[in-house]
Formats: structure tokens, sequence, C-alpha cells
């Protein structure tokens, strides 16, 4: 059987009184977000890298919010502005020095795209590109990331947005043309998970077995296959589940009223131990350390947030 649409998941989360809102959609050649967030910081160098690279570019429309990135020279980026980067510099590698990759904004509201490698003729190999766009690109943005709609209308928006972007090439690929990116891929999403599972939080591949009903050694094969057909941060069951805890956590530490305690517990961490644990392995500081830096930079970003009359792209910090 084949499924009539692309994936398309949504999640919603309180951390407190800060709240974040995505939208994914994936194909087996894109794969889109729609995030909104207020109340939080996000700094990607205190989540550890990944063990080998995506081969992946990125596309970082930024809707409303702040950038800062680089090595040495760290630059700091304001909405409205479009970023390249390769996703190796956002996600880091074991083994390589971390670029510094943080965000904020009140709201802060992005569209992100991940393509294979290549397609983004402007993207660096190391570090960030800035990209003028043309006003159809942020048009298509803004309706992708304005409150949930419909699957269809989700996935027209979508390809509205990769089409735009071909059209000004910044996007050069043959496949998948736009018409055709979110075309769904030829299985059954249901014979993968059922719908009831959507909306639970899954501590462990075992545990996804149990309320799929199906055996351990069939939810890995599912898995795998999930992988194999859709772009997806997928990168196996432990490692994803382990990065997705230390990015939820450091987005929470970042909050002004959630204790140390209740961090660890909104990140699926048995303990305040664990946790502690889990970010030691990373090799990043520990975790009241990293919301004392996250408070400090909320501060400072917070005092530069441009003027309206200031010029989107501030120079080199």
């Amino acid at each position: 059987m084949i499924s009539s649409k692309p994936l398309i998941a949504r999640a919603e989360r309180e951390l407190g009184r800060a709240r974040f809102e995505a939208t994914f959609i994936a194909s087996p050649r894109v794969s889109i977000i729609a995030v909104r967030r207020t109340g939080i910081v996000f700094d990607a160098r205190f989540v550890s890298g990944l063990r080998s690279s995506p081969g992946e570019q990125m596309l970082y429309l930024l809707l409303e919010g702040s950038v800062e990135a680089g090595h040495a020279d760290v630059e700091r980026f304001d909405a409205p502005c479009a970023l390249s980067l390769d996703a190796d510099t956002f996600e880091g590698l074991l083994g390589r020095d971390r670029a510094t990759f943080r965000n904020f904004g009140e709201p802060f509201v992005l569209v992100e795209l991940r393509l294979p490698r290549g397609c983004v003729p402007s993207a660096p190999r190391d570090g960030v590109a800035h990209l003028t766009v043309p006003d159809d690109v942020w048009d298509a943005a803004r309706r992708l990331a304005a409150r949930p709609a419909a699957d269809d209308v989700v996935a027209r928006d979508a390809s509205a947005l990769l089409t735009a972007l071909q059209r000004a090439g910044v996007v050069v690929d043959d496949e998948p043309d736009a018409r055709t990116a979110f075309d769904a891929p030829k299985i059954d999403l249901s014979r993968l998970f059922p719908p009831a599972l959507d909306r639970k939080i899954v501590d462990s591949l075992e545990a996804l077995a149990s309320g799929a009903g199906v055996s351990l050694r069939s939810a890995t094969r599912r898995l795998e296959l999930f992988a194999a057909t859709f772009r997806s941060p997928f990168t196996g069951w432990r490692e994803t589940t382990r990065r997705l805890r230390l990015k939820l956590a450091v987005m929470a530490l970042s909050t002004v009223d959630m204790s140390i305690r209740e961090v660890a517990r909104a990140a699926g961490f048995g303990s305040v131990e664990a946790m502690d644990r889990a970010f030691r392995d990373a090799g990043a500081p520990a975790p009241r350390a990293i919301r004392d830096e996250l408070h400090e930079a909320r501060a400072r970003l917070v005092a530069e947030r441009p003027s309206p009359t200031s010029s989107p792209r501030s120079a080199p910090r």
C-alpha cells in the first residue's frame, strides 16, 4: 500500500513558562522543520557531536529571532535572514572543534530545510553563509511557519517553498523536482507504527516494540526501514534518543523557572545524576554551568536586540 502523504509530525511542549512548537515534514530527499519558540535559548555546543557525517546541507530561514554562529569569530544574524551551512557545522562531529551555534528570540520562528550535500551551491563546507532570497521564498516560509494546518495544506506549503527556492537558484537539484519532492514513499506508515503511538513519549526500544505490539526484532527492522525511506535525523535508536534528550535538556536549562530536577524529568532522564552523567559523557559542562551560561547569553541577546530600523545583519562580533 502506498501512503498518500509525506511524513508529517507535530510536537508541542511547555517547559515552565516557555513553549516549543514544531512541525516536521519528511520525504526521501528533503526534510523541513518549522519551529516556533518562546522563552528558550538553544546552544548546539552542549550536545555531543555525531559519530559520522550526515552528508547534508541546511537552509536556515530565520523569520523572527537571532542566531550567533562561527568558530573563532562569532557572527550574529538577526531576522529576517537566510543562512546556508553544512550540517556538520551545526551538529558537530566527534573529534572536531565545535563551532558556536546559538539561537534565541521572543518569539523565535524558523523554517529549516535539510537536503543532500551538493543541492545548495552557496553552502560552505565550514561556517555559515548569508543568502539573499526573494520575497516569494519568505512568503512561503511564513505560511509554513504559521499555526498548525491540515496535513494536505502543510504538504502543499512545503512544496511551494521548495519551488520558490529552486526558482531562485538557491536549491539546485534535478531530483527531486518540487512537484514530486513530497510524494510519499512506497510504504504504508501505518504498517510501521500504529497511530496510537503518535503522541506518546517512548523511553526505550523495548517500550516502542511493546506499544506497537511487535517483537523487538520487528521494531528494529521497522526503524531501519523508516531511516532508509525518509530524510530524517534518525541515526539509530540509542544515539538518536540520547541526543534528543540532551537537546531538550539544553532548551529547558535556558528557561527561567525550571529547577535542575524539573529539567531532568522533562528531558526524560531518570534522575539529576543521570542527566549530569549524560552531559559529562558528551564532553559538556555540568547542567548548572550550562544554565548559568545560557541565562547570561539571554540577558546579552535581549540587551543587543536590534531596533526595527537596524540592518537585518549586524557586523561580526
